[in-house]
Parts: C-alpha cells; structure tokens; sequence
C-alpha cells in the first residue's frame, strides 16, 4: 500500500534518471539517509546521529523540499 501511495504522488518520471540521481547520492558519502523532516522517525535518527557526534559525516538528503522532487525520489527508493 506505500508503495502505491508513494507512486500516485509520484506521478509520471524518468525512473532510468531518478535511479542515476540516487546512485550520485549515495556515492557521495560514506553514510546517506534519504529523510522526511517531519517524520518522526527520521527527526529522531538525526538526533542519534549529532548525540552520537557524527553528524557531520552523515549526508541527509531531504524528501519534502522540493515536496515534488521527493515524491519521485521517494517512489524510486521504495522499489
């Protein structure tokens, strides 16, 4: 069922060029995480991360700015 909501929100997308733009991602950094800020969830893993003192080597990619653009990231990362 999420994976069918995420694709509606998605809409119609390259998925051959959304999948190159997630490999660019999480090539590059050691440790990636694709994150809602208002997900619960993700806002509590970001805390871990900077109570743990290793924020600086974690890239956060948001999935809510631009909402659109997540979307299709979103929908691509569920496959």
């Amino acid at each position: 069922v999420t994976q069918i909501l995420a694709d509606v929100l998605a809409g119609e997308y390259d998925a051959k060029a959304t999948q190159v733009t997630i490999d660019k991602e999480i090539q590059s950094a050691p440790v990636v995480m694709f994150s809602w800020k208002t997900s619960p969830s993700c806002v509590k893993v970001v805390e871990a991360f900077a109570l743990m003192g290793i924020s600086s080597q974690i890239k956060i990619v948001p999935l809510d700015e631009p909402w659109d653009e997540g979307n299709i990231l979103r929908a691509e990362l569920g496959k």
